[in-house]
């Protein structure tokens, strides 16, 4: 799904592994996916669910005031820290990549599941299934110069070439 988005104008880039400093100890983690474009920079954490059989317009998760909720009302705390991380991460690196802040969308991608998005509220948090994630890339309007989207997706290429020891 991904892989349409990519063009002239549009980097995307597959499982990123990472590390960070965690209390004294490194911590290995990954991105799922990133993609870089005129248009913004965006982590994405994609999870699969299997689809159970629901009544028309239940929701499998509700996104609310940045908060994230399974369909029987548990909070999805882990899934938020880990996404906002993801997004913090490279935030961080851009800069040291860079010497520029440039904000990082973060995504959540619920692969086969309803995700009801209460605030509308999509300026730092997109929490959506896949095909809504096509939709809101395709309305995002171009706020990245080019010059920015190639050195920043330059230093991606280098960094995911350069093995983590």
């Amino acid at each position: 799904m991904l892989e349409k988005f990519s063009s002239n104008k549009t980097f995307i880039f597959h499982d990123i592994v990472c590390e960070k400093q965690n209390n004294g100890k490194t911590v290995k983690f990954n991105i799922d996916h990133v993609v870089i474009s005129t248009k913004g920079i965006f982590t994405i954490d994609s999870k699969n669910w299997s689809l159970p059989d629901r009544e028309y317009n239940q929701a499998d998760f509700v996104f609310k005031d940045g908060e994230l909720f399974d369909s029987t009302g548990v909070l999805q705390k882990d899934l938020m820290d880990k996404i906002d991380s993801q997004g913090k991460w490279l935030e961080d690196k851009i800069h040291e990549w860079i010497n520029q802040r440039i904000p990082v969308y973060r995504v959540g991608i619920m692969i086969g599941a309803y995700v009801k998005n209460v605030n509308k509220d999509f300026s730092k948090f997109w929490i959506v299934n896949d095909s809504a994630f096509a939709g809101l890339f395709d309305r995002e309007k171009e706020k990245m110069p080019m010059q920015d989207v190639l050195r920043i997706s330059d230093s991606i290429r280098r960094f995911v070439e350069k093995p983590i020891k």
